[in-house]
């Protein structure tokens, strides 16, 4: 059954992100036991601060485009509508997904293409009829577009939602430098108990 399928890929990859990050958690440990010193100036190396709000200070600048589109609305207008309505026809009528999980993949796993395949064309279908309605409302009601945009372009900054994000919170790492043998020996056997359980379905399902 396809559910089936997607319910077994889902767990592969589950569990070879527990098998990945439980890995790298028994290396950490031993490190910790072995070479206290080492793993934690290994540690004071990756915890180098980087702001992500200097790197996105570019993306939250808000830049408008409304003078050109109404400067052209009819030509914009026209060609949000024909272009909307071509694809609109054409999702409908001549979307198989299906096909296009028959093109991309064989066996069962082509189930689950055809269902991303179904998903993505209701957000184009979506997309597509949003833009037939904006171009119409280009062409023969601007008045009620531009009250419209008064509400859809409002400025929302990133930065200040995510103030405090990138603010440096130690509290784990100085537990750890205080006791780095016992938080080496947790670490590692529960790391190693995870990556023992996900061997064991791992490869017991497969």
């Amino acid at each position: 059954m396809p559910n089936d399928l997607i319910w077994r890929l889902l767990l592969h990859i589950c569990l070879a992100v527990v098998l990945v990050f439980g890995s790298v958690g028994v290396a950490v440990g031993i490190g910790l036991i072995v070479s206290s010193a080492r793993t934690l100036r290994f540690f004071h190396l990756m915890n180098r601060w980087v702001s992500t709000r200097g790197a996105l200070r570019v993306l939250d600048v808000p830049r408008s485009t409304e003078q050109f589109s109404h400067r052209h609305r009819r030509w914009i207008g026209w060609a949000l509508v024909a272009g909307g309505a071509f694809a609109t026809f054409g999702l409908i009528a001549g979307f198989n997904a299906a096909a296009v999980g028959a093109l991309f993949a064989k066996g069962g796993m082509s189930h689950v293409v055809a269902i991303v395949a179904a998903t993505l064309r209701w957000f184009l279908l979506a997309g597509s009829v949003a833009g037939v309605v904006i171009g119409g409302m280009l062409c023969f009601s601007p008045g009620a577009l531009g009250t419209l945009e008064t509400y859809a372009n409002r400025w929302f900054s990133g930065r200040n939602v995510l103030r405090g994000g990138d603010d440096m919170r130690l509290t784990l790492d100085k537990l750890v430098e205080a006791h780095p043998g016992p938080s080496g020996w947790i670490l590692g056997c529960t790391s190693l108990g995870a990556v023992a359980y996900a061997v064991t379905l791992l490869f017991g399902r497969s």
